[in-house]
């Protein structure tokens, strides 16, 4: 197993990273709204991928703090769905991984 205090190191950086970009998001969607509803309609339209990456990074920043406390509780590396080890190469690739390959091929089918 790698050395969970690089990965710990590791998690934290990016979850600092992610919390910045959610400041520039929550920056941009502060804008208001134009006054005509046409202006609205438009505005509100360009809202949607601003939202889509807040919503995206919400999701890692969660799986980031879940891998934290795999960590903190001696359980980072298993498989939350069969309980085997995570590949490490997987663990590599994506630090926050909670499934084993096969389990997560089975449930994105």
């Amino acid at each position: 197993m790698r050395d969970l205090t690089k990965v710990k190191e590791q998690l934290e950086e990016r979850k600092r990273e992610i919390q910045e970009q959610l400041g520039e998001v929550a920056k941009d969607l502060r804008q208001e709204l134009y006054n005509f509803p046409e202006d609205q309609a438009i505005q509100i339209e360009q809202e949607e991928v601003p939202r889509a990456r807040e919503h995206s990074l919400y999701e890692e920043l969660t799986k980031i703090d879940n891998a934290l406390i795999r960590i903190h509780e001696d359980e980072y590396g298993k498989c939350e769905n069969c309980g085997n080890e995570i590949g490490e190469k997987r663990l590599e690739a994506i630090p926050y991984a909670d499934l084993c390959i096969d389990c997560a091929e089975e449930i994105s089918g």
